[in-house]
């Protein structure tokens, strides 16, 4: 979606991880189930990250570019063995990877209340995986 930026949860681990992953590599691979999410979102697009699971808090603390998907099965496990994936994330299995450059923490965090959904609604708790929001 045009005009639109991805808000995705990604667990403290893994973007810890995804860090030391981009000192060697151009992009991160982060798995999903949410293929309609990223398949209707244009490739340059801006990411706003949250930490999810046991440390999370209602806050944008990172952001990123959003770089595509992978979804066909040997293109992802030859990328994982190449080193694409955090190693936080070994042994998970998704449908898909999406790529992520340019990963970065915010200076200023963005609180989750303060993020407008696509429709035009201010977000209200915690999602439960990747929106489209107005970047």
């Amino acid at each position: 979606m045009k005009g639109t930026a991805i808000l995705a949860p990604i667990p403290a681990c893994h973007l810890e991880s995804a860090l030391e992953v981009l000192k060697q590599k151009p992009f991160v691979l982060f798995g999903s189930e949410a293929w309609d999410r990223f398949e209707n979102t244009e490739i340059g697009s801006q990411v706003l990250i949250y930490v999810s699971h046991d440390q999370a808090e209602p806050l944008v603390k990172y952001t990123g570019t959003y770089e595509g998907l992978v979804g066909e099965q040997p293109k992802m496990r030859q990328l994982t063995k190449d080193g694409y994936r955090p190693q936080s994330t070994a042994g998970e299995k998704w449908s898909f990877f999406w790529k992520l450059a340019n990963l970065q923490k915010l200076e200023v965090p963005i609180q989750l209340s303060d993020i407008k959904l696509a429709s035009g609604k201010y977000l209200d708790g915690y999602p439960k995986g990747p929106l489209h929001v107005i970047g």
